[in-house]
């Protein structure tokens, strides 16, 4: 086990956390989105979640005859749901927060390899497109809401949202992806960003937004798994975007179990996202490895 974790902690310290910036011009009117999106590189093991199966489904009652027939039987219950954990609390009252999040396996690649390919898959061409060295970004200019757009591609793509991970799936050239937007609140300012000369954004000025993810087994730090990195302005970018802000950006961070110190079992990532004012949230994704 021991070398198995020297050798994942040698290959993440090769792999940054890229920013990808999804910028896109001139598309109107948004309620929530813009601009950048930052995307944190493969971060050694993490394991996923558990989840739960289907909601039990009440059975209906047969209708009632003249002469007092019997009711019909009730429909069977269903499992429980095995949904992604996902929980965040606001720090401060900043005027961004994290929507549409989704967790499940990518076939990552060894040496995370295909990291670029399977986010340009979730937000892909001509609305986004690759930029060396970032990551995602600016694309042809798209309309809003940004809510679901993740959402919609997730599906396209055939991924399945879950909790808990067969280990198979969480192992090298495999890996549990987690997805997730950041959009401007109903309070935000408005200014001009990719997407629309005047909407809803997150501003330059609350930029660059710091990001700190922590991994957890059993509430113990894991040693060598953290990761930070910035989410930048848009009028930092060589060449710059001359908008006032971001109108949404999404995130993406990719987690193996290959070095984790007990698997099966359930890593905790706890992603700390603070702007300028040191305002935002505190994210907390839950995978398991059955």
């Amino acid at each position: 086990m021991h070398s198995r974790s020297s050798a994942l902690r040698s290959l993440l310290s090769r792999i940054t956390g890229a920013v990808a910036l999804l910028a896109l011009v001139n598309c109107g009117d948004s309620a929530s989105d813009s601009g950048g999106s930052p995307s944190t590189g493969g971060n050694g093991g993490s394991p996923g979640s558990g989840g739960a199966g289907g909601n039990d489904v009440a059975g209906g009652s047969g209708g009632e005859v003249a002469d007092g027939g019997a009711g019909g039987t009730g429909g069977a219950g269903g499992g429980p749901v095995d949904e992604p954990v996902f929980d965040f609390a606001m720090v401060g009252t900043p005027d961004w927060k994290p929507v549409d999040y989704h967790q499940f396996t990518v076939t990552i690649g060894n040496g995370f390899s295909n990291f670029s390919a399977v986010t340009g898959g979730l937000l892909p061409e001509p609305e986004h497109v690759h930029f060396d060295g970032i990551g995602i970004g600016p694309g042809a200019a798209h309309a809003g809401p940004y809510d679901g757009e993740l959402a919609t591609n997730v599906a396209a793509l055939g991924y399945v949202d879950k909790g808990s991970f067969a280990a198979s799936e969480t192992l090298l050239p495999e890996a549990v992806m987690s997805a997730w937007m950041m959009v401007p609140t109903a309070s935000a300012p408005t200014g001009s960003s990719p997407d629309s000369a005047s909407g809803p954004i997150i501003p330059n000025s609350v930029f660059p937004i710091a990001v700190q993810i922590d991994v957890y087994q059993d509430d113990v730090l894991l040693d060598g798994y953290s990761q930070g990195f910035d989410v930048p302005p848009l009028d930092a970018f060589d060449p710059p975007f001359d908008v006032d802000g971001h109108s949404h950006f999404p995130m993406f961070h990719a987690v193996v179990f290959d070095g984790v110190p007990v698997v099966p079992g359930t890593i905790e990532r706890v992603i700390t996202m603070l702007d300028a004012n040191d305002e935002g949230w505190t994210i907390t994704l839950e995978t398991t490895a059955l």
